[in-house]
């Protein structure tokens, strides 16, 4: 099958980039892919912006040796020649606001990673001054609604809007066929949208306790093979047992913990990705601060860039957290698994949420990492553990599971009631 792929990829720094590697890694020995980006990237890659010279492009390589195209050049391309499939990798940030012409004129198949894309559509017409299209688009996405709540946004008032009325409508009734990485949010999509065909396809991540080399090609993983990446990375099994003088216990900037060695001296909370009041900072910080006396050996560990409209420090310095805290900033795969491996509890409390898959998660739970989730839709079909109480909740409704009391061994993670967050 020839397919037409539109996605941010690297240098582009988004969690759906580097989902985007990992799915081409499996799809291109069975069909012939051409990659389809937005300037940036093709600069990027080596690629000049022409005009007038003539009706000819020449492709770049791009990962795994696939074509890389300037999205400018689909158009031509695609009449030439039709693919058979168009896929675009939708999401709610900027770096999807180049495909948004080519989705709505050209449909196919949409991989939803979000399900609200009103911040990036609002920001893509907004930014070209297109006040007017934005309006108009709010209305035709949410028909019902109050028209001048568009007025909020052109403002440049931030908040609920963005979330509450998520502007679906348009890519969702253009959409051939549509995927989500979520029973619960498929469901959903398909009560509100029982015209568009909808499948769930499990995400799948790498193994970060495999080595993946340059060339894309990742073996699986095997007894041996984790051994020899463990050992790899300086990472040893110590029996319980073993004499407290004989741990050494690394230092806060050291992101590998001597598995097996847990002393009272040392728990690491992680989280990763673009760091955002979202992902409950704040809250995280205040849990600190009331803990830190009871258990001093306890520090937070935020591996990503600060986001530029998130005035982090001023959140420490209010909950006077400084000293337990550290920033690693932007960190590439190879040392994204590094501190994956380092961690000991991972804190994974996005909200508000656009209802998508957590890819960061999942990579937390590959790594065989304690997690820490919200309770909200995106994991109401994960058996999760209430800490209120430490009984399972979110598990199985058939009937045979009225005569089985709750097994709360069967729990993947904790999930934190967002109204008793802290």
């Amino acid at each position: 099958m020839r397919v037409a792929w539109f996605s941010p990829l690297p240098p582009v720094r988004s969690g759906i980039s580097a989902y985007s590697l990992d799915v081409l890694e499996g799809l291109r020995r069975d069909h012939a892919i051409d990659l389809y980006v937005d300037d940036g990237v093709w600069r990027a890659a080596g690629g000049h912006l022409h005009a007038g010279r003539g009706g000819e492009t020449v492709a770049l390589d791009g990962p795994y040796g696939l074509p890389l195209y300037r999205a400018y050049d689909f158009a031509v391309a695609h009449e030439r020649a039709p693919y058979d499939l168009i896929v675009y990798q939708m999401g709610n940030a900027a770096c999807h606001r180049y495909m948004w012409p080519y989705v709505l004129r050209w449909p196919g198949l949409v991989v939803l990673h979000d399900a609200a894309l009103h911040h990036a559509r609002a920001q893509a017409l907004l930014l070209d001054t297109r006040a007017d299209d934005y309006r108009a688009e709010f209305r035709f996405n949410h028909p019902g609604v109050d028209p001048r709540v568009a007025d909020f946004v052109v403002a440049g008032l931030e908040g609920s809007p963005y979330y509450l009325w998520p502007m679906l409508r348009l890519v969702m009734s253009r959409a051939r066929a549509l995927v989500v990485h979520g029973a619960p949010l498929a469901e959903a999509l398909a009560e509100e949208y029982p015209d568009t065909p909808i499948a769930t396809v499990a995400m799948g991540v790498p193994d970060p306790w495999v080595s993946r080399p340059a060339t894309g090609n990742r073996q699986p993983a095997t007894g041996a093979s984790v051994a020899m990446a463990r050992q790899a990375f300086g990472i040893v099994d110590i029996p319980d047992q073993l004499p407290v003088a004989d741990c050494r216990l690394p230092a806060l900037n050291n992101p590998l913990p001597v598995a097996g060695c847990r002393l009272p001296e040392s728990i690491l909370l992680s989280a990763f990705g673009l760091i955002t009041p979202e992902k409950r900072i704040l809250p995280i910080l205040r849990a600190l601060a009331a803990i830190r006396d009871e258990a001093p050996f306890v520090r937070l560990r935020l591996v990503g860039e600060v986001g530029e409209h998130y005035a982090l420090w001023q959140d420490v310095a209010e909950t006077g957290t400084r000293d337990l805290i550290e920033v690693t900033g932007y960190v590439d795969d190879e040392r994204l698994a590094e501190e994956l491996r380092g961690a000991d509890v991972c804190l994974c409390l996005r909200w508000p949420t656009a209802r998508e898959t957590s890819a960061s998660w999942l990579r937390c739970l590959a790594a065989g990492k304690p997690t820490l989730v919200p309770d909200q839709l995106s994991t109401s079909d994960v058996p999760t553990l209430d800490p209120r109480h430490w009984l399972l909740k979110h598990d199985r409704r058939d009937a045979a599971s009225v005569f089985q009391p709750p097994d709360a061994s069967r729990a993947v993670a904790v999930s934190i009631e967002l109204s008793d967050e802290e």
